[in-house]
């Protein structure tokens, strides 16, 4: 009998060994699965942390690279008021020349409106009787007129030109000057 009591306790062991190893299995495998689950979280959030340190790296060479614009801008002890300034005068200056052009073109439709009415009167002394003298003199006087209007024409662009170049040396001079200085000073320390 006691051989069947053993046998009946290590039965009922055995069963409950089983159960038990169900249970671990089934314990095991809730915990394979979980961890499979947090594997690939965790790679989720991998990339995305790569994602972002490569937006970080090209947003740092953007910035690099507008500091560099910026100090290449503002060299010289150039500074953000001297921009506006230099942006300010140049827009000035294109509005002053928008204004002479169209002076200009005024100047040579009236220009041609008078040699018309010159050219109608020297027609009109021909017909009246005038001596040949008398009108190569006004066809004379008449060329030199549009002669010195194109020159003084000539002139005024160039005198422009010449003043434009002034104001690019000078600054130019200026922005030399400003160099050589902080040279001195870099060669000073």
């Amino acid at each position: 009998m006691e051989m069947k009591k053993d046998e009946k306790v290590t039965k009922e062991e055995s069963s409950s060994l089983r159960q038990s190893n169900e249970g671990l299995s089934s314990d095991l495998d809730r915990v394979q699965k979980t961890s499979a689950m947090a594997k690939g979280e965790v790679d989720k959030v991998v990339a995305q942390m790569q994602t972002m340190k490569s937006e970080r790296n090209r947003w740092k060479q953007k910035a690099d690279s507008l500091v560099k614009e910026m100090s290449r801008i503002c060299r010289g002890g150039r500074g953000i008021a001297d921009i506006e300034k230099l942006i300010h005068d140049h827009q000035e200056q294109t509005k002053e020349v928008t204004l002479l052009r169209s002076q200009n073109k005024k100047a040579q439709d009236e220009l041609e409106e008078s040699l018309v009415v010159h050219a109608t009167y020297v027609q009109a002394q021909e017909k009246a009787g005038a001596n040949g003298e008398t009108i190569r003199a006004i066809q004379k006087c008449t060329e030199l007129e549009r002669l010195v209007s194109h020159l003084t024409e000539y002139i005024d662009a160039k005198e422009t030109q010449l003043e434009s170049i002034q104001a690019v040396n000078r600054a130019l001079t200026e922005e030399l000057r400003l160099i050589h200085q902080n040279n001195r000073q870099d060669n000073d320390v």
